[in-house]
């Protein structure tokens, strides 16, 4: 009598590393088919700043942002860190606005502004904060930035200091 691994012609070893790549693959692939999925239904995170929330569409994203206050106009620009948003801001928008029009941004990839799967680097950051204040506040702005956002800022106020003084 011919038993099956005879007539599939491969050792039982064979034939069990096949059944655990296969079903190890349709985990992985499940895996990745629930995160695609259940990041769409992300709750957007509060504004816990208050003031006027606005979206500025930029190359095709959402980028988030506040606005407070009245007079000549600040942007507070986040750190670069795992758990960064405008939200580390909280403790100086009430002090400024009592004299500024204070903006908050959350920089694209943090806070409450999308999150694409794209390469992050500092040029697309100082490209954003640059387009943001160009197109949103359109005023010389003074630049607050916190972390590595402050590398921006200097980036910035160096290449255009009319703008940013």
């Amino acid at each position: 009598m011919i038993d099956d691994e005879e007539d599939l012609g491969e050792p039982e070893g064979n034939h069990r590393l096949r059944q655990l790549l296969v079903s190890g693959g349709a985990l992985l692939g499940a895996a990745a088919i629930y995160n695609a999925f259940s990041r769409k239904g992300v709750d957007l995170l509060p504004n816990l700043i208050g003031g006027e929330e606005g979206g500025f569409e930029w190359r095709d994203r959402r980028i988030a942002f506040t606005k407070r206050g009245e007079g000549p106009p600040i942007l507070f620009i986040h750190g670069i860190h795992a758990a960064a948003w405008s939200y580390e801001w909280r403790d100086n928008v009430d002090y400024f606005a009592k004299g500024n029009t204070v903006y908050t941004i959350d920089l694209l990839g943090f806070g409450r502004s999308e999150r694409p799967p794209l390469r992050y680097s500092a040029r697309l950051f100082i490209s954003l904060i640059s387009d943001f204040v160009a197109q949103v506040i359109n005023a010389p702005t003074v630049l607050v930035a916190s972390s590595l956002a402050g590398a921006y800022a200097i980036v910035l106020a160096a290449r255009d200091p009319h703008r940013f003084p």
